[in-house]
């Protein structure tokens, strides 16, 4: 799964659920308890009652799980950062940034 794709789920889920739609359901239709699991941590959201977790690795995944995973669903590896953009300070994507290098921003003063 593509970040865009994964963004565009995220988008349904919050959508579907916008509808008063009990989280319950999603699980019930057959998405994927990898997805739910996700974005519903990410979105700080209650996990479905119905949800099993077992297998599923926590979140935010160690890099070489998400490594593993990236590989294993593009049949080549991509490293985080070529799918979510240049990071900073410990690791963390800053939006708004993709596509642009580090030269590119203001540096910060030097000697203060």
């Amino acid at each position: 799964m593509t970040q865009k794709q994964y963004d565009t789920a995220k988008e349904v889920i919050l959508d579907i659920l916008g509808y008063g739609v009990p989280p319950e359901y999603l699980i019930d239709c057959g998405i994927s308890k990898e997805v739910i699991y996700y974005v519903f941590t990410e979105l700080n959201l209650r996990l479905p009652s119905n949800l099993d977790t077992a297998g599923i690795p926590p979140y935010p995944p160690p890099r070489d799980v998400l490594a593993s995973i990236l590989f294993s669903q593009s049949g080549h590896l991509l490293s985080p950062s070529a799918t979510t953009g240049p990071t900073v300070g410990g690791g963390i994507a800053q939006p708004g940034l993709a596509g642009h290098s580090d030269q590119s921003r203001p540096s910060a003063p030097q000697g203060v």
